[in-house]
């Protein structure tokens, strides 16, 4: 009777085992993990940044999207100063058309992909605007 419970036992926790392997992969492979966030470079120079999915795949899957918007000055600089265009983080979702905040990126559509850092410059404008709740401005890097 022992050997019957021993056996029965292992093959429980074989089984749970399996399971939790299984469900944590599809968790994985659909991006409900969040880990960490990737900057995605298209071929038109557009960039998203968000928890991709299905990288290996002919879509890619980002959710919790942002970009980069750029706003160039209208007056041009006076002495021949050259003017810094002004950048701000939008929060996919806002636009006019009212998209999901979830996309769907052609593969063929992609330059490359990069894991940022938690302390990334886009990091931290994305945590400002979670709490703030309004766009974000990335820190500017200095220019040498």
């Amino acid at each position: 009777m022992k050997a019957v419970n021993q056996i029965l036992i292992t093959v429980v926790l074989v089984a749970l085992l399996g399971l939790g392997i299984f469900f944590g992969v599809q968790q994985i492979r659909q991006g409900g993990g969040k880990g960490t966030r990737q900057a995605i470079f298209l071929t038109n120079g557009q960039v998203y940044f968000g928890y991709a999915s299905g990288l290996g795949s002919k879509y890619i899957k980002l959710k919790d999207i942002y970009y980069l918007q750029v706003q160039d000055p209208i007056q041009p600089a006076k002495d021949n100063a050259t003017q810094q265009p002004q950048v701000s983080l939008v929060k996919l979702g806002n636009e006019l058309h009212g998209p999901k905040d979830e996309m769907k990126i052609n593969r063929d559509q992609v330059l490359f992909v990069e894991d940022m850092k938690n302390e990334s410059k886009v990091n931290e404008a994305i945590a400002n605007y979670v709490k703030n709740g309004a766009q974000a401005t990335p820190t500017p890097t200095p220019t040498k």
